[in-house]
């Protein structure tokens, strides 16, 4: 398995969806993966379900777990539908919930992360 479909495997975000870039960014040690849905099955309202037509894609980023000790971002434009009933709306991006700046497994790891610092305490244990 190389590079990218590595990459696609380990998100385990299905078969729609695929890595088409890594990149760092110009921040120190943190990476940005980009993502695009490749089709196959329709795209479906995120309320009831209903297969609707495409309407426009609108840019989303999460932070994901650390990979190889650099902070991880995904970054893609996610489309939108036009349903019947709901008007237009985002559809749902596996591993991601709503409007959430996490995925599933960062969001985890970050509420762990304010649960095991005390308050007015830096993650580094510096008060503010």
């Amino acid at each position: 398995m190389a590079g990218r479909d590595w990459l696609d495997a380990v998100l385990g975000r299905g078969p729609e969806w695929k890595v088409t870039r890594v990149e760092p960014t110009l921040k120190p040690k943190e990476i940005r993966v980009e993502l695009h849905r490749t089709g196959g099955s329709p795209l479906r309202c995120p309320h009831c379900g209903e297969a609707c037509p495409g309407y426009d894609t609108r840019g989303r980023e999460w932070r994901n777990l650390d990979a190889w000790g650099y902070r991880t971002f995904l970054a893609c434009n996610v489309p939108q539908v036009r349903c019947p009933e709901h008007g237009v709306v985002t559809i749902r991006v596996p591993g991601a919930e709503g409007s959430s700046r996490y995925t599933h497994l960062g969001d985890a790891v970050e509420k762990v992360r304010r649960a095991l610092d005390p308050p007015g305490r830096t993650p580094c244990g510096v008060s503010h």
